[in-house]
């Protein structure tokens, strides 16, 4: 079951009320990672030490896994996930992004799972 939180200027995040993982989310991250190569799903995510080594200045709060499902030879639409364990919240840098797009907020694999099976189907 999912429920939406609205932000502030009408985008959304979407978490699940699925149990969450527990482990560390690097954990969560490798497996949601696994799953996409499986399904050989393009995606990019962006390496924590970008943001460390301050290579990346302005762009904090972009989320996890950026997933694009393909349509031809463009890929047009965009799946925003980011991942946290129970524990985590979002940092405001990543509230703020969401407030201009649309976030899926993702606190176990089963979730990410269903999420994405769902976005390459559509």
């Amino acid at each position: 079951m999912q429920y939406t939180k609205e932000i502030q200027t009408g985008r959304k995040v979407i978490e699940s009320e699925d149990r969450a993982f527990n482990g560390k989310e690097s954990e969560l991250q490798k497996q949601c990672e696994n799953l996409l190569k499986q399904l050989n799903i393009t995606y990019v995510r962006i390496p924590d030490s970008v943001y460390k080594t301050g290579r990346m200045k302005g762009k904090a709060g972009i989320p996890d896994l950026i997933i694009f499902r393909e349509s031809g030879d463009r890929f047009p639409n965009v799946l925003l996930v980011e991942l946290k364990n129970k524990y985590g919240k979002m940092t405001q840098a990543q509230k703020n992004f969401s407030r201009k797009v649309t976030v899926h907020l993702i606190r176990n694999y089963k979730t990410f799972e269903k999420i994405v099976v769902e976005f390459i189907d559509h």
